[in-house]
C-alpha cells in the first residue's frame, strides 16, 4: 500500500509540473502576442508623429520666406 502511495504522489507531482509548464508556455505566448501588437501600435504612432513633424517643418519654413 505504501509503494502505491509513493507512485501516486510521483504521478501527481508529474501532472502538477506538466500543468505548470503548460501554463507558463501559454502565458509566454500571450505576452509575445501583446508585445507584437504593441510594436505595431508604436510603429504606427511613430510614423504619424514623423509625418506631422515634416508637415509642421514645411509650414514653418514657408512662413519664414
Amino acid at each position: 500500500c505504501r509503494g502505491f502511495a509513493v507512485l501516486e504522489d510521483g504521478a501527481l507531482a508529474h501532472n502538477l509540473q506538466e500543468q505548470e509548464i503548460e501554463q507558463h508556455y501559454a502565458s509566454n505566448i500571450e505576452k509575445n502576442k501583446l508585445v507584437r501588437q504593441d510594436v505595431c501600435v508604436a510603429k504606427k504612432l511613430q510614423d504619424e508623429e514623423e509625418l506631422e513633424a515634416k508637415h509642421y517643418s514645411r509650414e514653418h519654413q514657408q512662413e519664414m520666406y
